[in-house]
């Protein structure tokens, strides 16, 4: 009887350790799976982050600049402006113009329309900047 109850003892703590055992793992499947969908939820945000808002095409653009409207053409491939020119700015003074061209090369290095007016040719700068504004809002997806 002494050693049925010594095994019978043996058997209740073995089972005690594999529930123990079963226990922790079960904890670390769940850790696991939390982290996983952590880590998945990261990519699909950085994968967001790195697409183009814009579908490829040309669009334009108008705005009032220092002397008139000026009408920008942007050129949007694999997601990114690749191209920004002026269609027209007739009754824009030509000097203010001109100096205010510089923004469009910031605009295309940053790929972005935040970027600074020129000073000297701030209206002039803001024309262009929101007629490309404009013009990427027809190419938003």
């Amino acid at each position: 009887m002494k050693t049925i109850l010594t095994r019978l003892i043996s058997i209740a703590a073995m089972i005690g350790v594999l529930m123990v055992y079963n226990n922790a793992v079960y904890a670390n499947e769940e850790e696991e799976a939390a982290l996983l969908a952590e880590y998945e939820a990261a990519m699909a945000e950085i994968n967001a982050a790195l697409e183009s808002p814009y579908n490829d095409g040309t669009y334009t653009g108008e705005a009032w600049g220092f002397g008139g409207t000026i009408t920008m053409e942007v050129v949007i491939e694999d997601g990114d402006i690749i191209e920004i020119n002026v269609l027209s700015a007739e009754l824009e003074d030509f000097a203010y113009l001109s100096m205010a061209e510089d923004v469009i090369d910031d605009m295309l290095r940053t790929q972005s329309t935040d970027v600074d007016t020129v000073s000297g040719a701030t209206f002039s700068s803001n024309g262009i900047i929101e007629a490309v504004e404009l013009a990427l809002e027809s190419a938003e997806k």
